[in-house]
């Protein structure tokens, strides 16, 4: 006899729990790390500083503004960890599955099955990401790639003003997701099929929040060039 077809849509509730699982094996070493470096940086600011005025100016490296995976991610995990490493590796963990699953939903547009877990598998597997899930700072990375993945997955659905929210998110993260409107911009032309017209037209959203991000980044750079009074 035949063998017995598995029940519907049993191997695609099974498959992403299998890779889950498997991504949380391969990767335990990165994730049972301590802190590192600049970790103890961003620990100290969001032990000794209040978060408002850590916000007014650039993190306690002093290079970049990037609030939302500095000063507010610390603020916040920084309580609930107790000095607990793992609690932060946890986090960025749940961050870089959400980031796969968006993804997935994105490669979804144009491949499914094994095609689609072997693009997933390639990406999860690519050396960075064993930096990312090691350095707890590397959450800038991660939230930028969770934001972007989002932006771009609510801009498919014509969901654009929260598009631009998950946008500013990602920017906040940090600056490496600033070309975004390009690749949204490339989405409309050449796969949504719209006239160049209307796809440029689409993108002014995307562009003012931009230029309003830097110029707040401008802004917040020229009050951490003052002396603390």
């Amino acid at each position: 006899l035949p063998p017995m077809p598995s029940p519907p849509g049993w191997t695609r509730r099974l498959a992403p729990l299998l890779l889950a699982a498997g991504l949380l094996v391969l990767y335990w070493g990165a994730l049972r790390t301590g802190f590192l470096n600049d970790d103890y940086l961003f620990l100290e600011e969001a032990r000794t500083r209040p978060l408002g005025d850590a916000l007014s100016r650039l993190d306690a490296l002093g290079n970049y503004f990037r609030p939302l995976s500095r000063q507010i991610y610390f603020a916040v995990l920084s309580p609930i960890a107790g000095g607990d490493a793992l609690v932060f590796h946890a986090a960025n963990f749940a961050i870089f599955l959400g980031a796969l699953a968006l993804l997935a939903d994105l490669l979804a547009a144009f491949v499914s099955g094994l095609p689609l877990y072997a693009g997933l598998l390639f990406f999860a597997l690519l050396p960075m990401q064993r930096v990312n899930l090691t350095w707890i700072s590397c959450s800038q990375d991660l939230l930028a790639l969770l934001f972007a993945l989002g932006a771009t997955a609510l801009w498919r659905r014509e969901r654009r003003g929260w598009a631009v929210a998950a946008y500013l998110a990602a920017i906040a993260s940090k600056e490496s997701a600033l070309p975004l409107p390009l690749a949204l911009l490339a989405w409309d032309l050449w796969i949504a099929k719209r006239p160049a017209r209307e796809a440029w037209k689409r993108q002014w959203p995307m562009l003012a929040a931009a230029i309003v991000w830097g110029a707040i980044v401008l802004l917040v750079r020229s009050r951490s060039a003052r002396p603390l009074m």
